[in-house]
């Protein structure tokens, strides 16, 4: 089980009509309110959504296409945003595939986004932090006007 799910799921509900009732079962009623309060690493600990089997987590009557819907409308690389954007990918990173990130890249591209794509081959996914911080600053002074983008 995924740590990130509950959270998936929790954004899903800002802007979709369903509720933690209507789609989970009562295993993961009793731990869903842990996407509120628990930071990522304890979401998967024993005795929150880390308990559950992936069968103990929507109900088998619910009703998912809004949940479906609300996910696949907001798929990296589906919408076109109007400013540009920085992807910083690591070489290393083992939560977001650096092929994840070629894709959305291609996606965004396709979709007309000015997109600006840096990898850092020796970096991890918490290690792209630091490793791209003097480009990241470099390119946001470029769009203030303030010096060239990488």
């Amino acid at each position: 089980m995924s740590n990130f799910f509950p959270l998936i799921v929790r954004g899903a509900e800002t802007a979709s009509p369903f509720r933690d009732q209507d789609i989970f079962t009562p295993r993961a009623l009793d731990v869903s309110d842990d996407a509120d309060t628990l930071c990522i690493g304890q979401l998967n600990a024993a005795g929150s959504w880390g308990s559950l089997r992936s069968d103990e987590i929507f109900r088998k009557d619910a009703d998912l296409s809004a949940l479906d819907r609300t996910l696949a409308a907001n798929e990296p690389g589906t919408p076109a945003p109007r400013v540009p954007v920085l992807l910083a990918q690591g070489g290393q990173d083992k939560v977001i595939q650096p092929a994840w990130t070629d894709t959305l890249d291609e996606q965004l591209t396709a979709n007309g986004v000015d997109v600006t794509y840096l990898t850092y081959p020796d970096a991890d996914h918490r290690g792209v932090l630091t490793a791209s911080l003097p480009d990241v600053t470099r390119w946001i002074d470029g769009l203030f006007g303030r010096g060239a983008r990488p």
